[in-house]
């Protein structure tokens, strides 16, 4: 808890840490944004291509895990703003998402 004689954003800093911040919410933006989506459009083409090569119906698979995206993607997405480790959220949220979308594309039936 900040007392209220404690300044919340110094004005002091220097223009190198001023970067250096801005940056930071710049990556955090992105990684929210972007790695949120990829990782739950991966997660989604994931399930789906399973769920088809399984023997479920194309139509049934998609309108339900459309639907379940949405609690994927919110996870990830405040998952990123809360995490003081920026390159563990990117590799996770990005390369993770990249990687089911390959693993789908290669299970999805010719």
């Amino acid at each position: 808890m900040v007392s209220a004689g404690e300044d919340v954003m110094p004005l002091h800093r220097t223009p190198e840490q001023r970067r250096a911040r801005a940056w930071l919410m710049a990556s955090k933006v992105a990684v929210s944004v972007v790695g949120g989506f990829a990782f739950a459009w991966g997660a989604f083409l994931l399930a789906l291509a399973l769920a088809v090569r399984a023997g479920y119906p194309y139509g049934e698979m998609q309108a339900l895990f459309g639907g379940l995206t949405f609690v994927v993607y919110v996870p990830a997405f405040v998952w990123s703003y809360v995490s003081a480790n920026q390159k563990l959220v990117w590799l996770v949220l990005a390369g993770g998402g990249t990687l089911m979308l390959l693993l789908a594309w290669w299970l999805q039936p010719a």
